[in-house]
């Protein structure tokens, strides 16, 4: 054998072994899609292990991002050296954390879902957690993490694969601020240091913020468009922490991002506006954006790490949660029966949640609206779904006294008059005005709201809507949200819309009990 022909050999085994090491970003072995660590302790993605483990490594102290003009929106979201092992099989960027949010786990508001994303797979992946607004290793806790490989797009064609891990973590102190840290021990990778505040459980004083319909827009490989969407919502995120910096927690009624599959649309939402969602619990529900338009799957599965049992997730997932003297019910309103209704086991879980009820007051958020001037409530090209839900649901929020629907899809501000029992309206409800707001008193029936985009798609109400449904409607503005306030006595509700830069009041109203 010749020298020429040894070093062709030699190239070619040289070129196999680089590509056996560092592999291809083609998906995965089925033995690689779905895997837990043996240390971690976990069992299942939705039931992962609580239980935290004393750190090993207790010789760092790092200053968290705890405020929100601690670091610009569009830099990098993780920190950290560059591995110095060159058999890694991805490059430090691909390690990164991505798209990292907090979320109420399940009916305990003192149980937090973590959830992130990165290209490369984890190798030892940890959540560090530690008291106070400085993130202090040599204090801190670790808790278990789970991974899962999931699909995105890169065009209409095209898909490729990252990885979402996800972490529970319990047993905190309630009303506290905690500081936290993701790490890759082997990757040499680390998040940038961040705080949040747990609930206060016995808190019978909390304001939300209410948020819809924000459908940012993002990369699918073909198209780079949208940047400034990303932008707009991060504007109203600004304007409404600013307006509101106690705010217990953001609740957000769908429609989150525009094409949910294309996993660059997430990033311009959740990455490009990480000093908010690294910082503040969010409660989200699905749109028909996250699930039936453009083929999305699992969309908010992949993206928040909330309790959902046994429940396919295909098409989102519905929960509730407890916060002081109220109860949120989180529906899913995009899987569906043929005749455009909920499903019987959401039905089943609805009337549960609904007759074991102790808290004072009752809050329900769906995206496709019950009442809403806008086209998908009143035109009849558009709003089967809407009828259909209302047939379905409206007699029963009244019979178990739910006081307000939080509802997106259309758009536009809205406000129905108490609808009762029997699917009518009260109009003349009684009213008791405090400080500028008008508030229904008992007023012995459920009221429906729209509280216009937080993005930038405004609408307008149909020319023919019912008005006798309704005691405020108008056309919306961008950058919209609303602010609620719940105490012993009344909710308040203030809506807002930072379309002129800052917070403006567009409309209040509220309940008296």
């Amino acid at each position: 054998m010749n020298k020429k022909t040894l070093k062709v050999i030699s190239l070619f085994l040289c070129l196999f072994l680089m590509f056996s090491i560092c592999g291809c970003k083609d998906k995965p072995t089925e033995e690689e899609v779905y895997y837990e660590y043996e240390y971690e302790g976990g069992s299942s993605m939705n039931n992962v292990g609580n239980e935290s483990i004393e750190s090993k490594n207790p010789n760092s102290s790092v200053s968290s991002e705890n405020s929100s003009a601690a670091q610009g929106q569009a830099d990098t979201s993780s920190v950290g050296q560059v591995p110095t092992n060159t058999t890694l099989p991805f490059t430090f960027e691909e390690y990164m954390h991505k798209s990292i949010t907090i979320s109420i786990y399940d009916s305990s508001c003192t149980t937090y879902g973590f959830a992130w994303n990165s290209i490369g797979k984890p190798i030892k992946p940890v959540l560090k957690i530690s008291k106070g607004s400085t993130f202090n290793e040599s204090n801190c806790k670790e808790y278990a993490v789970n991974v899962e490989m999931c699909e995105t797009y890169i065009s209409e064609t095209d898909t490729t694969y990252y990885y979402v891990s996800k972490a529970v973590v319990s047993g905190l102190e309630p009303n506290t601020e905690y500081s936290y840290q993701i790490c890759d021990s082997v990757a040499k990778v680390y998040s940038v240091a961040a705080t949040f505040k747990t609930a206060n459980p016995s808190d019978s004083s909390f304001t939300f913020l209410h948020f819809a319909d924000s459908q940012v827009n993002g990369t699918n490989g073909e198209e780079i468009s949208g940047k400034d969407t990303g932008i707009a919502f991060g504007n109203t995120l600004a304007a409404a922490t600013a307006n509101c910096p106690s705010s217990a927690f953001m609740l957000h009624t769908g429609d989150i991002v525009e094409w949910s599959k294309y996993e660059g649309y997430w990033e311009n939402m959740l990455d490009f506006n990480k000093k908010y969602f690294n910082k503040y619990i969010f409660a989200p529900i699905s749109g028909n954006h996250e699930t039936t338009y453009r083929n999305g799957k699992n969309e908010i599965y992949k993206h928040f790490n909330i309790k959902t049992d046994s429940q396919t997730t295909t098409k989102g997932f519905y929960y509730y949660f407890d916060y002081g003297n109220a109860r949120f019910i989180m529906l899913n309103t995009n899987d569906l029966t043929s005749d455009k209704k909920l499903k019987a086991d959401q039905m089943a879980w609805l009337a549960q949640v609904l007759s074991n009820n102790p808290k004072k007051w009752t809050i329900v958020s769906m995206h496709n609206p019950l009442y809403s001037p806008g086209k998908y409530g009143e035109s009849s090209n558009y709003n089967a779904v809407c009828l259909a839900l209302r047939n379905q649901l409206s007699n029963l929020f009244a019979e178990y006294n739910v006081d307000l629907v939080l509802q997106g899809h259309d758009h536009v501000y809205s406000r129905t008059h108490p609808i009762d029992q029997n699917g009518n309206t009260i109009p003349n409800a009684p009213t008791n005005t405090v400080n500028g707001v008008t508030y229904y008193t008992n007023p012995g029936g459920t009221i429906y709201a729209m509280h216009g985009t937080s993005g930038t798609q405004t609408r307008g109400v149909v020319g023919n809507y019912t008005a006798a449904h309704y005691s405020y409607t108008k056309t919306s503005l961008t950058n919209s949200w609303a602010e609620i306030s719940v105490d012993n006595e009344k909710l308040t509700v203030k809506v807002f819309s930072a379309e002129k830069g800052s917070a403006d009041l567009i409309y209040s109203y509220g309940i008296m009990k």
